[in-house]
């Protein structure tokens, strides 16, 4: 029978994920007293992906209810962290977590991807219908500002963020959180500091706004205030794995790898993730401690053997490491189990064919080594660049000198701008006795790279704009995915749009340049910057069609 009568709620679809079938008739039966028909059921996992996949197009879900603990490798907190970062369902899809309040104050800290809510079980309908309605609420009073958020007008969400908090509304610990994430984004850390600042007036030790403050103080410059604020925040919880998880990132980015290291082995012992043991890993190979690196992606391999979060570059990462330490055979063997599963995976599988050539050529099976090397070559040409390294590595043990040279003068060349890459590609030539030759093949190549970007930034300044275009054309058919030669293409076809008026072409081209660089720098200030700026030159065009 329905006990509540509410349209809202009632009209919407819903999706249980529970292991238990009993808990799941429940969860049913109290949707059906809110009105709510339309409700698709999982047990695990695996079965939520799929239901998630079969979504028409038209009716997606607008409510997940799933259990903290499904019984299987993947728990909630997991598969809530693998649907929002793949973006499997709409940003506006309400996610409730169902935990035990026992356990609560361990799922909480837990959340690197925060759900919308949590349920602590018991509940009732009442509960259930309560929890939407101050959802929805809340999402109606802080839209105005998120739209402005989605379309990249930073300024203008701030601006309404602020009307919202001067108004003294009810969501304005909310607003708060959201106006230092833009004011984040746009580099303006001072005025973050300010925000997160008035947030813990008005309440006191949230640690959202501790460690916002603290992550300002860090952007701002201020590194020693910063580490100073982070201890005391751990000091006072010590559970919230944000804080050791934030001070690893203050000493990486000091070069203090051991201290890094330490921070994160504190925040895997309080919430294990693979996440975690990954980050403990990868410190740890760039400290040379084979050993750490060994055990934790040994640990993020077995854990997420069965899982729905499995990745094969973890499996990558293990077998390249077996091979730098002399464990060839470990090194075939840590593949096998992901080898066939992620036969599409372009980049695991160039990975995999050079450890291949490197262990069967440490082997004495130099038949099998070339024709390996030749199969991790061909894919190479389509992989990612971070994985074309280990192509390159492949070349220089089996003493294919020139094509090792030219793989990595290639990915440098498309990703000039990526530090990390550039690390990585120094220590691949390190590692192969090679190391003279950095300066020909990588810093040359940075150099040239951004030669290229400033000589047609130059130019665009200049007013010479079709000659800038021209250059700057010729490097994007080049180096499609470099974000440095991405930036600078836009910024040139946006100086022509905002100069010549709108030219449906070039706004296209805008607009295509802009959605690469979401996708492979999404978030950063230079994106946000440009595409806020392309939309205010499509209103302006829009209004001075009108008139």
């Amino acid at each position: 029978m329905v006990i509540i009568q509410n349209s809202r709620v009632s009209k919407l679809k819903a999706l249980l994920i529970d292991d238990m079938s009993g808990m799941r008739a429940n969860l049913r039966a109290q949707l059906h007293q809110l009105g709510i028909q339309d409700v698709a059921q999982a047990a695990s996992a695996t079965e939520a992906l799929k239901a998630i996949a079969q979504q028409p197009a038209g009716r997606p879900f607008d409510l997940v209810l799933c259990d903290y603990n499904l019984g299987g490798s993947t728990n909630g907190q997991q598969l809530l962290e693998h649907v929002r970062s793949k973006k499997l369902l709409l940003p506006a899809t309400v996610w409730f977590m169902v935990t035990a309040e026992s356990s609560y104050d361990y799922v909480a800290t837990a959340s690197d991807y925060a759900p919308d809510d949590y349920l602590i079980k018991p509940f009732t309908a009442t509960n259930l219908e309560s929890r939407l309605m101050r959802h929805f609420e809340r999402q109606d009073a802080l839209e105005p500002a998120i739209k402005r958020m989605s379309v990249g007008d930073l300024e203008g969400a701030i601006a309404q963020f602020s009307k919202l908090t001067e108004a003294g509304s009810k969501f304005t610990m909310d607003a708060l959180r959201l106006k230092a994430r833009c004011l984040t984004s746009l580099n303006r850390h001072d005025e973050a500091k300010a925000v997160f600042a008035q947030a813990l007036s008005i309440r006191q030790g949230v640690p959202w706004a501790e460690l916002g403050f603290a992550r300002a103080l860090r952007d701002a410059g201020e590194t020693e205030k910063a580490v100073t604020a982070v201890v005391a925040i751990s000091a006072a919880n010590p559970t919230l794995v944000g804080a050791y998880e934030l001070l690893a990132e203050i000493h990486q980015a000091r070069g203090e790898d051991a201290q890094a290291l330490d921070a994160l082995h504190k925040a895997e012992s309080i919430v294990p993730s693979a996440k975690r043991s990954r980050a403990v890993a990868e410190t740890a190979v760039r400290m040379g401690n084979m050993e750490t690196a060994t055990a934790a992606y040994a640990k993020v391999v077995a854990s997420t053997r069965t899982s729905v979060t499995k990745n094969p570059y973890d499996n990558a990462a293990l077998a390249q490491i077996y091979m730098d330490t002399g464990a060839p055979d470990k090194a075939l063997e840590a593949l096998k189990p992901v080898q066939r599963e992620f036969a599409n995976e372009t980049g695991f599988q160039a990975i995999a064919a050079a450890v291949e050539a490197r262990a069967y050529g440490e082997t004495g099976d130099e038949e099998a080594a070339a024709a390996a090397l030749e199969r991790a070559l061909e894919l190479a040409k389509n992989a990612d660049p971070e994985a074309t390294l280990a192509v390159s590595k492949a070349c220089f043990a089996l003493g294919k000198d020139a094509e090792g040279e030219r793989i990595i003068t290639n990915a440098v060349r498309a990703n000039h701008e990526d530090a990390r890459l550039i690390a990585a590609a120094k220590k691949v030539l390190k590692d192969a006795g090679r190391e003279e030759i950095a300066g020909r093949i990588v810093d040359a190549q940075v150099q040239e790279m951004l030669a290229l970007t400033e000589r047609a930034l130059g130019l665009a300044k200049k007013a010479q704009l079709a000659e800038a275009q021209a250059i700057i054309a010729e490097a994007i058919a080049g180096l499609p995915n470099n974000v440095g030669v991405l930036v600078a293409a836009a910024q040139i076809n946006l100086l022509f749009i905002s100069q010549n008026g709108l030219d449906i072409e070039v706004a296209t081209r805008v607009r295509e340049y802009l959605a690469r660089l979401d996708a492979l720098a999404h978030g950063t200030e230079r994106v946000v910057k440009m595409s806020a700026f392309f939309n205010e030159l499509l209103l302006k065009a829009r209004a001075e069609a009108v008139t």
